[in-house]
């Protein structure tokens, strides 16, 4: 049989500190890529402005999860490409998120951007990856030229974002939107 080809893929974990509930809001996994003809990404914030590609976990979506990028790849002044984009796998478990994204899909950038942001049903963030919901140091720079080797980021227990107040419902559960940590590997695959 022929011998594959590994394919460079984005391994991202996440763990929550409760069970995933996508029946109450949102799991956001947003990208910043340098935009056409640069070689230097924008880090981003939980503002959406910043991104240029992401993939949702939630509710009454079209499949668990959603891909989008701008019409113009790479571009984040352009609008939302109304197609849903396919990457590897997304799948979810306990308190456990993974997904596998293929690095030619995002055009195999030397710099890139990355957060994870919580939000409830009606789309008001209520945890990101970092040290506080809404600065840009909530984002990371992914080092796309350390193959094999996992950055690992953490998040502060119990940060959920309470003000405004959570949706009717929302709590106690909010600790399924509370951020533990994550684990972001470039690899062959």
């Amino acid at each position: 049989t022929p011998t594959s080809i590994p394919v460079k893929v984005l391994d991202m974990n996440f763990q929550m500190n409760g069970q995933i509930n996508i029946n109450k809001g949102f799991y956001i996994f947003a990208f910043s890529r340098p935009a056409p003809g640069q070689s230097v990404a924008d880090p981003i914030s939980i503002n959406d402005t910043y991104w240029t590609d992401y993939i949702s976990l939630g509710l009454n979506q079209s499949s668990n999860f959603v891909r989008r990028e701008r019409i113009t790849p790479g571009d984040r002044a352009s609008d939302w490409n109304p197609t849903i984009f396919t990457f590897t796998t997304g799948s979810y478990s306990g308190n456990h998120i993974q997904i596998i994204l293929p690095f030619s899909t995002i055009g195999n950038p030397q710099d890139l951007y990355f957060n994870m942001i919580t939000t409830d049903s009606g789309g008001i963030a209520r945890d990101a990856l970092g040290f506080g919901t809404g600065t840009f140091s909530d984002s990371y720079h992914i080092d796309v030229n350390k193959l094999g080797t996992a950055q690992t980021l953490t998040d502060v227990q119990n940060d959920i974002v309470t003000t405004p107040p959570p949706p009717d419902g929302f709590m106690p559960v909010s600790s399924s939107y509370d951020i533990i940590s994550g684990q972001i590997t470039v690899k062959l695959q």
